[in-house]
């Protein structure tokens, strides 16, 4: 209706979801991130929960679209409604394999195209959104497919996406071995207020939109105040917004109708709400507190004051972290660690070798460039992708793989698999400011420090640009507006801004792409 008023192709704001108009906000690209690590390090289980409207369908549709169908095979659930036997043969369906038979011979199909995909270097995935609504026997089917193993690697990557009703689910007394198995869970929150408002003009310019601000500032504020940055409750308010601001001939989008928005999507949805059960609730309230007023005096009485006793806080770096490394021989650690940086690319094990530098080196033969850096935590961290830190214990060298960051400091991976986070102030006694991390370079740029004089490099370059955002056309020529727009993309990334494609730089144009598998360091509230 109000499409051809604003000049937009198509409606920007519909709650379908369509892989055009798709946004990763910050806690997007988290829970994004969260899933890779698990899936690529073959975690076994993996779980997602978030409120309504928060984007999880979204993720998974991201998720799908970079496994590629030679990475991964994926068997994808939505409607899991189902019998324990009825989910074991839409399984089956969804992998193209045999379903109509007893649940023996059904494990036996599912077991060995398992075997096959592993043989294969397939990683097989399977995931089943709105979780929550799983019945107890059912989530103990899944439990048993994960049983389907080697005697090294899980057969099978079970993502189980929901509500946080799926969270009280599996902490039933009856689920606990299931909810022991999960190595990776995520709460996906909602957008922040900056988020929101990038989340608006994208949806905006991808329907046709390019005249400005369509939506002023303090609209996008107050429509983030309202939605506290939940997707569907923005494109549903926008959507209400635009609608309000054509039947009132009005062309730019500012408080009053958003105000207006927002009451009438809110009387809608009070009068949608109201129903004969309210009409009860009504009635048995009073009734309910009459009965307690009733009740006698000493049973009125108020609780007594608990005292909780809180363990004092212990350094995991002194009691967990050093503990470990201590009894682990160098040279065990040293390929552990290499080899468990090289899972997360999705690369093969390499042998032991004499040092951490050689046994990366060895990596080379995969297309993997070594870089040995130096500088403070801080600016490592930037580059976001994983890192090995070298640290001294009584003049012995031992390395940790730094896998994500949280506002508690980083999280390290030890020889056994388990994460620990640590602050810096409990590293910094034994790091030496020294760090290994690995990348690639599918277009082969140069690596020296002056700008590119090759044309195939200017223009694979200005690529990378486009496909994060700048407005560069492929001319083959490096000039003022490659360079604005190489300072304005090291400026985003909080990276040294010269204006030339360095080390680092090159590393965050191909990560922030996503089209070359950087597995990103994970970030925020995510806990594995």
């Amino acid at each position: 209706m109000y499409l051809d008023f604003y000049g937009l192709t198509e409606q920007p704001f519909s709650i379908t979801p369509n892989p055009r108009y798709l946004f990763l906000s910050k806690h997007h690209r988290e829970v994004f991130a969260h899933l890779l690590f698990g899936i690529r390090r073959h975690a076994g289980f993996i779980e997602v929960t978030g409120e309504v409207g928060t984007g999880k369908t979204t993720v998974l549709r991201t998720l799908f679209l970079e496994l590629e169908q030679e990475e991964a095979r994926i068997a994808y659930i939505f409607n899991p409604c189902l019998s324990a036997p009825d989910l074991l043969r839409t399984v089956n369906r969804e992998f193209g394999l045999a379903h109509q038979a007893p649940p023996p011979e059904l494990h036996a199909a599912l077991n060995t195209f398992l075997l096959q995909e592993n043989a294969a270097g397939r990683t097989v995935v399977l995931v089943i959104d709105e979780a929550q609504n799983l019945a107890v026997d059912v989530l103990e089917q899944i439990r048993l497919l994960s049983n389907l193993e080697t005697e090294t690697d899980k057969l099978i990557q079970i993502v189980l996406v929901g509500q946080p009703e799926l969270g009280a689910l599996l902490e039933k007394q009856e689920l606990r071995q299931l909810s022991q198995r999960i190595t990776v869970r995520y709460h996906l929150q909602s957008m922040d207020a900056e988020d929101t408002a990038a989340y608006i003009e994208h949806r905006l310019g991808v329907a046709g939109w390019n005249r400005g601000h369509l939506f002023s500032e303090a609209a996008m504020k107050k429509i983030y105040q309202l939605t506290r940055g939940n997707p569907r409750m923005v494109n549903i308010l926008c959507d209400r917004a635009l609608l309000i601001g054509y039947a009132d001939s009005i062309e730019r989008i500012d408080l009053p109708e958003i105000r207006r928005a927002n009451q009438e999507v809110r009387r809608h949805q009070a009068d949608s709400s109201f129903s004969p059960v309210w009409l009860w609730l009504l009635l048995i309230i009073p009734l309910f507190a009459l009965a307690l007023w009733a009740l006698p005096r000493s049973e009125k009485e108020p609780l007594p004051e608990t005292t909780i006793l809180v363990n004092p806080q212990i350094d995991p770096f002194t009691h967990e972290v050093l503990p470990f490394l201590r009894q682990t021989p160098t040279e065990v650690n040293r390929r552990n660690v290499v080899n468990s940086l090289l899972a997360l690319w999705g690369g093969k094990p390499v042998a032991a070798a004499a040092t951490l530098e050689d046994a990366l080196n060895l990596s080379r033969d995969q297309k993997f460039v070594v870089a040995r850096l130096q500088g403070d935590l801080a600016a490592l961290l930037r580059l976001r992708l994983p890192l090995i830190l070298e640290v001294v214990d009584a003049a012995e060298l031992r390395y940790l793989l730094v896998t994500g960051q949280t506002a508690g400091g980083v999280t390290v991976v030890l020889d056994n698999g388990r994460t620990v986070t640590i602050s810096p102030s409990q590293l910094a006694p034994y790091w030496q400011n020294r760090a290994y991390l690995l990348w690639k370079n599918p277009l082969n740029l140069s690596l020296g420090q002056g700008p590119f004089q090759n044309s195939r490099e200017i223009v694979a370059l200005q690529s990378l640009l486009s496909n994060v955002g700048k407005d560069v056309p492929a001319s083959g020529r490096y000039d003022d507006l490659t360079r604005a727009a190489i300072r304005s993309f090291q400026h985003e990334q909080q990276l040294p801004v010269d204006g030339i494609a360095g080390m680092q730089t090159l590393i965050a144009l191909y990560r922030e792409s996503r089209l070359y598998g950087y597995p990103i360091m994970l970030t925020g509230g995510g806990e594995q």
